[in-house]
């Protein structure tokens, strides 16, 4: 077999790697999400069409959509009255997300199963 083709399959294998991580981390995320951290409490809930519903316990329900980077790093892209907020994290574990918007510190949320 000669290099070229060897490394396209090389290209090839790593790509579904890749694929197959990022599934992962969407079949992980999808699901709903409890914080309880400070004063207010909330859930986030993602659906398999890339929506998200934050819930602000006795607050308010903000929706919007987000999408999963780099096979791990997921964004979370909220309209809250024609306000945008982005909202960053990663999976900490399978039960524990954890959720940022620059200029406030970190929340954990844990999977409601």
């Amino acid at each position: 077999m000669n290099k070229t083709i060897s490394t396209l399959i090389a290209l090839m294998l790593l790509l579904s790697i890749s694929c197959i991580k990022e599934n992962e981390t969407l079949s992980m995320i999808i699901g709903t999400w409890e914080a309880s951290e400070g004063k207010e409490k909330g859930v986030l809930t993602f659906d398999s069409d890339m929506s998200v519903t934050l819930e602000i316990i006795e607050s308010d329900k903000i929706e919007g959509t987000f999408e999963i980077k780099e096979k791990d790093k997921l964004f979370v892209y909220l309209d809250d009255d024609g306000e945008q907020a982005t909202l960053h994290g990663y999976l900490e574990t399978e039960e524990i997300l954890v959720m940022k918007r620059a200029g406030y510190d970190p929340i954990s949320f844990k999977k409601a199963w």
